[in-house]
């Protein structure tokens, strides 16, 4: 079987669903031409792909000639990520064509403000016909059946057994949070940073937080306003930011953290939720990340409101009782997310979701 897997940005979190996906099929990652020796770890067989249009935020638009040389019908099936993504048109179109199955790999379905988006939207859907849908997350699942038939829902999947699980200091008076992401406005660095705040300031809790997080050259105005408020909070001693620490080395990271916290707006994943579980953290995130779906509430973690400092906090303070941390429920959490890791996210698992989709 010979699948190809196209996308306009490779991230970490394609790399276990590829590698479980070569047990059955050669898989070929096609990428921007730009990308095709960056970032892309050199296990994984890619390919780089001419564009029309390019951008610096995964906005390319695929050259039509390009696509046309590469696909053949020698493929079995093309997986392509994102229902809605516009810059996806000569890609279907290419497939319809063709002849060439397509599978659309979904996060979240984000629709945009705009007013021509609507029309091109239902030219897509047309484009891509009797296509199967699979979403990881849960609320991607649930738009999706709203324009095609044949949808299913796969949660994401992790190699897991890279991950070492939290040893927690039961004897130690202070709570470590933990947040990896980018600078980004609408990551809310700052609403989490006054919930530190209030912890520490209202209910007497010795907190910490690390920041682990990208910094791009297009999010540096988040990056230097991150420290203005550090300072502004005078959170200097409390928060400490690590940038491009490298992905090898984030499980030391989540191991020196008691709690994960992702308090995003409008985040279509969250994968590093899904490794925060992996090292066995409790996770609290808001309701607009996409991976709140692998939260058990009240078993692993809780899912808040976004955008509410006093929100985080409050849920935060179910891990204090008696003004002292509660080692045993955060250890009992922990232990949770790796249960769910290892039941629902193990590569192998998400191989056999997968393989059933294909017959279905």
């Amino acid at each position: 079987m010979k699948i190809k897997i196209i996308t306009t940005l490779y991230h970490p979190n394609l790399y276990a669903s590829i590698k479980a996906l070569e047990n059955i099929a050669d898989v070929e990652l096609l990428v921007p031409e730009k990308y095709k020796y960056r970032e892309i770890p050199k296990d994984i067989q890619h390919s780089g792909l001419g564009c029309i249009i390019k951008s610096n935020r995964a906005r390319e638009v695929f050259s039509p000639l390009s696509l046309w040389k590469t696909l053949d019908k020698s493929i079995d099936y093309v997986v392509v990520k994102h229902i809605n993504e516009p810059t996806n048109f000569f890609v279907y179109l290419v497939c319809r064509l063709k002849k060439i199955p397509i599978i659309i790999y979904v996060q979240k379905v984000r629709h945009l403000n705009s007013g021509i988006y609507y029309p091109l939207f239902r030219l897509l859907i047309k484009l891509i016909g009797r296509a199967k849908i699979f979403s990881v997350t849960k609320e991607g699942y649930e738009e999706s059946k709203k324009y095609f038939k044949d949808v299913f829902y796969i949660p994401i999947a992790i190699n897991y057994f890279r991950f070492k699980t939290r040893h927690y200091n039961t004897k130690s008076d202070t709570l470590t949070l933990i947040y990896v992401a980018k600078f980004q406005k609408r990551k809310n660095i700052d609403v989490l940073m006054e919930a530190l705040k209030i912890i520490e300031d209202k209910h007497g809790i010795k907190t910490r937080l690390k920041i682990i997080a990208i910094r791009d050259r297009d999010d540096d105005k988040e990056y230097k306003r991150t420290r203005e408020n550090v300072e502004k909070l005078r959170l200097k001693n409390r928060v400490s930011i690590l940038t491009d620490v490298d992905n090898q080395n984030m499980n030391g990271q989540y191991n020196s953290a008691d709690i994960f916290v992702f308090p995003a707006t409008s985040e279509p994943l969250g994968f590093s939720l899904v490794e925060a579980m992996a090292s066995g953290l409790p996770v609290v995130c808001s309701d607009e990340v996409g991976t709140k779906c692998y939260i058990k509430e009240g078993f692993n973690g809780y899912v808040i409101k976004a955008g509410s400092a006093e929100e985080i906090a409050k849920c935060l303070l179910q891990f204090i009782e008696g003004r002292k941390i509660n080692w045993s429920k955060i250890s009992r959490f922990g232990r949770n997310s790796r249960v769910l890791i290892e039941r629902e996210h193990a590569p192998e698992v998400f191989l056999k979701r997968f393989k059933s989709m294909l017959k279905a």
